[in-house]
């Protein structure tokens, strides 16, 4: 520590502010929190002036726009058209094709309506009619789309769990991927993490175009690819997050949530003009290229730099953000980071989630409420696929209505409090899936619904019991935590 004095001297002589008001130095300076002290640096550096706007404005809703593209794109590309069994033969008679289908396809019975069945087909043995498996193959219905990997692979009939086990496989990597992804980002970095996420994406998505015919190796693409899928959004979240002002914070999570609809409907323009699920898959991930080519745009997190004892570049990236914001940097800046950077860090494993009552009950209805959103977007996003009509559009307006969605998310979230906000969202969702009961379609259409409507009212009920956050101080530490939310009454709401 001796010889940081004189680094400190000069930094102090060349570019610190030697005209701050008295009454901003010191309760900054008297306060021993450096949690505080560094907010409250970053608000004399600037913490909602032009560096924050044209970050979140760059890296939490354009990139997002087009990360969010290579995020869903594999449910497209995975699409099962209209099928039935292919069977030779039709062209050298004067049959139409209705004609053709009604001597050698079965019918099956749904719900009161008569279909086609699309996996079996009639074989004819001297004067018997016996039914079996599709013999040649299939024919789909290329009206949306002229190729996808279902019609290529032909995975379809027994082979259907291909479909299933690749969505299986992306979700698995993409639980790994949290972990992994979060202790990479805590040990190396937000930025390189960043960047690394999305070379991960980029590399994942595009190999899966080459390698579907091999199932083994085509499941690993797309697991590798799903492992970054989260993080690519995370990390500049919390490089915003921790260099802006709190008040800000539902506003950027918002810029996000807005880029990732715009992401989907361009993404769904995309297929729809393309067709093919290699063209869908390229061009919807390529671009993503760019990214790199905006390295030096994006500062590492200088809480985290501090944190790891690099002050120096730290300090760097306090200059960069002053410059922008056109301020001064405060004396005490060399400080503030040398108490972050001293300040003996206790790692706790997953155990201490559940160090006490209060701790594990808001552990596990956190993670309850997260598998039952996490669950219950996914599956609607992957029902739609079975929505008749053009896909495209089905998929466009049901991406477009999370807009409003979010709007009234934020505004009710900042007004009457987060938890019931959560809770009002689950209970409208619930709603929404037991008036598909009223529809009348295909029970196999309804169904996911039902199964959603359960979960649902396990979400709602589990976040009302949720701690309150709106304007309340956040735990920093494992004993703030396990006392958070102790006086809470249940009916109590945080009106502004």
């Amino acid at each position: 520590m001796g010889n940081s004095k004189e680094p400190l001297k000069k930094f102090n002589d060349k570019f610190l502010s030697n005209d701050l008001p008295e009454g901003n130095k010191q309760p900054f300076l008297n306060n021993d929190d450096d949690n505080y002290q560094f907010d409250h640096l970053m608000e004399e550096i600037g913490n909602d002036g032009k560096f924050q706007k044209r970050f979140n404005f760059l890296y939490n809703f354009i990139i997002v726009i087009f990360l969010t593209m290579p995020y869903l794109n594999i449910i497209l590309a995975m699409t099962i058209p209209e099928h039935f069994c292919q069977v030779p033969g039709m062209e050298a008679t004067n049959y139409s094709l209705e004609e053709w289908k009604e001597i050698w396809l079965l019918k099956i019975n749904k719900s009161g309506e008569t279909l086609y069945d699309s996996c079996k087909m009639y074989i004819v043995n001297g004067t018997e009619k016996n039914s079996i498996s599709c013999l040649y193959g299939w024919n789909f219905d290329r009206t949306w789309y002229s190729e996808t990997v279902t019609t290529e692979q032909n995975w379809v009939c027994d082979k259907e769990i291909y479909v299933s086990n690749t969505f299986a496989a992306g979700r698995i990597g993409e639980i790994i991927g949290t972990f992994v992804f979060g202790q990479l980002g805590d040990s190396y970095g937000r930025k390189p993490v960043f960047y690394l996420s999305i070379l991960i994406l980029i590399i994942g998505r595009t190999l899966s175009v080459f390698v579907s015919g091999n199932y083994l190796f085509f499941l690993f693409s797309i697991a590798l690819g799903s492992t970054a899928s989260t993080s690519v959004f995370q990390s500049p979240l919390v490089i915003s997050m921790e260099v802006s002002d709190e008040k800000k914070r539902s506003h950027i999570a918002f810029l996000q949530c807005t880029g990732w609809v715009l992401g989907l409907c361009l993404l769904i323009l995309i297929a729809w003009g393309l067709r093919d699920w290699k063209l869908i898959m390229l061009v919807s991930t390529l671009p993503n290229i760019v990214c790199f080519f905006m390295y030096e745009l994006l500062p590492e997190s200088p809480r985290w730099l501090a944190s790891r004892g690099k002050i120096e570049e730290a300090v760097n990236v306090l200059k960069y953000i002053s410059n922008i914001n056109k301020t001064k940097i405060p004396k005490n800046t060399y400080s503030v980071l040398e108490k972050i950077k001293n300040k003996k860090e206790t790692f706790y494993g997953l155990a201490s989630l559940f160090a006490n009552w209060r701790l594990a009950k808001n552990t596990i209805i956190i993670i309850t409420c997260w598998s039952v959103s996490g669950l219950c977007y996914y599956v609607i996003t992957l029902n739609v696929t079975n929505m008749s009509g053009n896909p495209f559009m089905n998929f466009f307006w049901q991406s477009l209505v999370e807009l409003p969605g979010y709007i009234l998310g934020k505004v009710l979230s900042d007004r009457i409090g987060r938890r019931w906000t959560q809770t009002g969202a689950y209970a409208l969702g619930g709603a929404f899936c037991l008036s598909t009961l009223l529809v009348q379609t295909l029970i196999d259409l309804r169904l996911p619904y039902v199964l959603l409507l359960g979960m649902i009212i396990l979400g709602g009920l589990s976040s009302s019991f949720l701690p309150e956050t709106l304007y309340k101080k956040l735990p920093e530490t494992l004993d703030d935590a396990k006392i958070f939310g102790k006086n809470q009454k249940y009916w109590s709401f945080s009106l502004e």
